[in-house]
């Protein structure tokens, strides 16, 4: 399932397009929905088979779309988010995206890239904005982590797509 969010970048696609038609390029709406139809979006709240989702959102916008998402689609059920994200983006957005839909617990974990935010800085963060959390480094044992704690509600792994590309 994509979020939502794509569809308003299905219709970028297609105005950048329809730009391109009218700039001379041989395309027609045949191709431009063909596009659309054989388009993949792997880590776009794609759901894996083990039983959790993963997504690549990792700015404000993105979270609070994705989260909507899922709580559209598991309503009343709270939202284990397994998490980390690089340094320079905005960590603190996204973390405010999270708690104003309420009934999330974060499972703090580290992505391997040096651009990558700290655990003890991310952690800072998470109890500055006093978010119930839980700190993993290791990825493999955030996810057993966050199974175990699960319980009847729903597990997204994201905030980034180094996090996200280990679990697609």
């Amino acid at each position: 399932m994509a979020e939502p969010i794509q569809a308003e970048n299905i219709r970028t696609a297609v105005a950048a397009a329809e730009i391109l038609k009218l700039r001379g390029l041989a395309l027609s709406d045949k191709d431009i929905i063909r596009g659309i139809m054989n388009m993949e979006l792997p880590a776009r709240l794609a759901r894996d088979r083990r039983g959790y989702y993963v997504s690549v959102a990792h700015n404000p916008a993105a979270v609070t779309e994705m989260i909507k998402a899922v709580k559209k689609l598991h309503p009343g059920k709270k939202l284990i988010y397994v998490f980390s994200a690089l340094a320079d983006k905005d960590i603190p957005g996204m973390l405010k995206a999270v708690k104003k839909h309420g009934n999330v617990f974060m499972v703090l974990t580290l992505i391997k890239n040096p651009r990558a935010i700290s655990l003890e800085k991310l952690k800072a963060l998470v109890v500055k904005y006093r978010m119930p959390h839980y700190c993993e480094p290791d990825n493999i044992k955030a996810l057993k982590l966050a199974r175990r704690i699960r319980g009847d509600g729903v597990i997204v792994i994201g905030g980034s797509f180094y996090l996200a590309g280990r679990f697609v």
